[in-house]
């Protein structure tokens, strides 16, 4: 059933990529290669419309324990070293599962001289395991950052992580329990994941309750996964971008985890972007734009 879900994938993928800012070069050139476990099977390249870069995009599979995990790598077509980023996708399980329009915010990014790697993460249609949405599923990206470290075009000291969402919040805490990272970024990320349960309680039902457990037993589940909690262990410089009209993940609450950064003389930097909204794609040429220029401050010398 994976193995169809994914041709079908795929197949969508490619079709529909003709309606986004890159423009198609080719379809046909399928390699796969294995090293250290990971098997990369070559989608496409295209040009990217706005600089005319070529961008070749790649889907891995590896293994993180013992599961086989799904993963896009995204690179300028070439053989230059270049930093390295890690993009967390958002969602919970099968809801946010890197799509056609994920991948391109990718190969966006990878146009800027980056190479891009995302992982679909465990306990979906595309990866073995159970999500644990913070818990044992950050294994994947730690997994993720090594197979980074190993690539011939990847300069292996020079690699940042950046997330939406869930994403966000598995970028905190790569920051807090990794020292391979040297930037971090967020977009509509909660500092403490119950906080949505005030105007959100179906996400408790439905998404935090059957995946973590409830908030008494489970208290320190929760705060594992909030932020807020330990500011203090938060390592590598951090850009904070959020929307004032982001209903998911309400601006006021996120803005607590501030004077708690200032607090611990922590390097960071925060955009609360008027009318954006949750993954900020209402403004994605100044989103992208302070992405880049945060990342490239990091990771360029």
């Amino acid at each position: 059933m994976n193995y169809y879900l994914s041709l079908v994938f795929i197949v969508c993928f490619l079709l529909a990529c003709e309606n986004s800012k890159h423009t198609q070069r080719e379809y046909t050139k399928t390699i796969n290669v294995f090293s250290d476990l990971i098997e990369y099977q070559y989608l496409y390249e295209s040009t990217n419309v706005e600089n005319g870069k070529i961008v070749e995009t790649f889907e891995i599979k590896y293994l993180s324990d013992q599961l086989m995990i799904t993963a896009y790598i995204s690179k300028p077509k070439g053989d230059s070293k270049l930093p390295a980023l890690i993009y967390c996708r958002g969602g919970n399980r099968d809801f946010g599962t890197i799509d056609r329009n994920s991948i391109e915010k990718q190969r966006d990014l990878a146009g800027e001289d980056f190479v891009v790697l995302a992982s679909q993460l465990r306990g979906n249609v595309f990866s073995q395991g159970r999500d644990e949405m913070g818990g044992a599923d950050l294994n994947d990206i730690l997994k993720l950052i090594k197979i980074a470290k190993t690539l011939d075009f990847v300069l292996p000291d020079q690699i940042g992580i950046h997330g939406v969402s869930r994403g966000g919040r598995n970028a905190y805490q790569i920051s807090r329990i990794s020292d391979e990272v040297k930037s971090v970024s967020v977009i509509g990320t909660s500092v403490d994941i119950r906080d949505s349960h005030s105007y959100r309680p179906a996400k408790y039902t439905n998404v935090n309750l059957p995946i973590i457990g409830d908030t008494i037993e489970y208290r320190h589940e929760y705060d594992y996964r909030s932020p807020i909690k330990w500011v203090e262990e938060l390592n590598e410089p951090l850009l904070i971008l959020h929307g004032t009209d982001d209903s998911r993940s309400k601006v006021d609450l996120v803005k607590r985890i501030i004077p708690l950064l200032e607090n611990h003389n922590k390097q960071f930097e925060y955009h609360f972007i008027e009318g954006g909204t949750h993954a900020l794609g209402s403004h994605r040429t100044l989103r992208d734009s302070l992405l880049v220029e945060w990342h490239k401050r990091f990771l360029i010398n």
